[in-house]
């Protein structure tokens, strides 16, 4: 059976995934997964009392725009930084503990799905950007073409 490039970057992306993933630990990358969302809900939620804020104090509607995103993407550093030093603390109380070897080792497997659904998102990209007929026969000769198929059916 013979392997072309993109099954070496996809074998390697996962494999990288995984290793990371399994020295964070589960509990780390769940929280910091949580510490995005919170802060980006967080963002969301305070983009409406914002609003007249910066239209208030400038006039020129695109100027007041850019002013919006701009405090905004403070809102979120802000938030996310003070949300990440309390979930990096909890990571480490879980890290330290008895399960610190089972967090790890499911920390792997997270991390093996992950990089699994990058490489299925990554695939699915590709083959609505690119059309059948301008493929390359790499992409087409492609083993893991038919766990990306498997996989769509599966949703």
């Amino acid at each position: 059976m013979d392997m072309t490039i993109l099954d070496g970057v996809a074998i390697v992306i996962i494999l990288c995934s995984s290793l990371l993933a399994m020295l964070r630990g589960f509990s780390r990358e769940v929280l910091s997964l949580t510490s995005w969302t919170v802060a980006a809900f967080i963002t969301l939620f305070l983009c409406k009392p914002i609003l007249p804020f910066t239209n208030q104090y400038i006039s020129h509607a695109m100027i007041a725009l850019i002013a919006l995103i701009a405090l905004l993407i403070i809102i979120f550093i802000i938030v996310l930084s003070i949300i990440s030093i309390i979930t990096m603390k909890i990571a480490n109380f879980i890290i330290n503990s008895r399960i610190g070897i089972i967090d790890r080792t499911v920390g792997f497997i997270f991390g093996a799905v992950r990089g699994a659904l990058i490489i299925l998102i990554s695939m699915l990209l590709v083959d609505i950007l690119l059309k059948l007929e301008r493929q390359s026969d790499m992409y087409i000769l492609v083993k893991s073409t038919s766990q990306e198929q498997y996989a769509l059916l599966r949703i």
